[in-house]
């Protein structure tokens, strides 16, 4: 009979399991011997993985090793799971092969490769050229965002961060909007280029939280016009880059906020940055923000975009995370633009 789990063992292999998806790890555990059936329906990773690691706590079939052996199977690189098969007796799994002999490569989430073509990292550097920073004085304060030029003069960015919501919706007294404020490859120090706006010009909505406003000084030619229109519905576990202007603190920074350095400069974030929620009027992701970051285009994996970021919210029922990120869908914005006459070309 196969030996029971330790408790710091269930631990270490709960959270293995918890990173899968619902379906794959359906998939390894009905594989294994359990009845799937028995498993909580539409439940999450953690939901699903806590009632394995509890069969197996207990000693319920299949077993401890049968379960890991199958783990194994699917992922035999995973140093957790390897540590624990020779700990409880598990068998090797395909594709293995003896220390020191060259191994098969493995796609490691099955039906989710990660492969992209390397023109990603090239068109993604054309979108980034019409992504620029907001500097925004209000009545009471000045704020940070983030914005992209969608037409000739056309700027986009939140409602909230044109206009002051804990201020009666005051609109900003001045903006300015701050292209290339990016550290360069060789790590010199930025040259942003400034844009004078007319606060005068502004349009925008709190539903949905955007806004426009036409700049004053001509935008160079070298930032060019970002076409909000193209992008595939957004889909649940899909990916997100987002290009965006957070204040993060940063000794290279020259913002200071209560005494703290922070850096603007342009960021790029395409880590841990799947779909979460999809609705009709949003879409919830995993992907980093910061202040500084509203405004914010929201990139699908063909550097369309899909949404306007906004800020976070707790996350939905079932997600393995409290929060998350979230953005207007493009599509509702492009839809108010055009019933207030503001809709960028094309």
């Amino acid at each position: 009979m196969a030996e029971l789990m330790s408790r710091e063992d269930v631990v270490r292999f709960r959270r293995e399991l918890e990173a899968l998806s619902p379906e794959d790890l359906t998939d390894l555990v009905g594989g294994a011997g359990f009845r799937v059936a028995a498993l909580p329906p539409g439940a999450s990773p953690r939901t699903l993985a806590r009632e394995v690691v509890q069969a197996l706590a207990h000693g319920a079939a299949p077993g401890v090793d049968v379960v890991l052996s199958a783990f194994r199977a699917e992922y035999p690189h995973n140093p957790v799971v390897t540590e624990l098969a020779a700990r409880y007796g598990a068998t090797a799994g395909p594709g293995d092969a003896p220390a020191g002999e060259v191994r098969r490569e493995k796609v490691m989430v099955p039906d989710d490769p990660t492969f992209l073509d390397v023109a990603f990292l090239a068109v993604g550097a054309v979108r980034a050229r019409s992504v620029c920073r907001i500097a925004v004085r209000h009545r009471r304060r000045t704020v940070s965002g983030t914005g992209s030029r969608i037409g000739t003069d056309l700027i986009l960015t939140n409602h909230h961060v044109l206009f002051d919501w804990d201020d009666g919706e005051q609109p900003a007294e001045a903006v300015d909007a701050w292209f290339d404020d990016e550290l360069p490859a060789d790590g010199r120090r930025p040259l942003p280029r400034q844009v004078r706006c007319l606060p005068g010009t502004v349009v925008g909505e709190r539903e949905h939280d955007w806004a426009v406003i036409r700049a004053h000084d001509p935008i160079p030619a070298e930032f060019p016009v970002l076409d909000l229109r193209g992008a595939q519905p957004p889909e649940l576990g899909r990916r997100v880059c987002i290009v965006q202007h957070p204040l993060i603190q940063d000794d290279r920074g020259e913002v200071v906020v209560d005494g703290v350095r922070f850096g603007r400069f342009k960021k790029i974030t395409f880590q841990h940055n799947t779909i979460r929620d999809v609705r009709p009027d949003l879409i919830g992701y995993s992907a980093d923000t910061a202040e500084g970051s509203s405004g914010a285009p929201v990139f699908d994996e063909t550097w369309r975009v899909v949404a306007l970021h906004h800020g976070y919210d707790t996350a939905q029922p079932g997600s393995p995370l409290r929060f998350e990120n979230q953005g207007s869908r493009i599509e509702r914005v492009l839809e108010r633009m055009a019933a207030l006459d503001v809709a960028p070309p094309g």
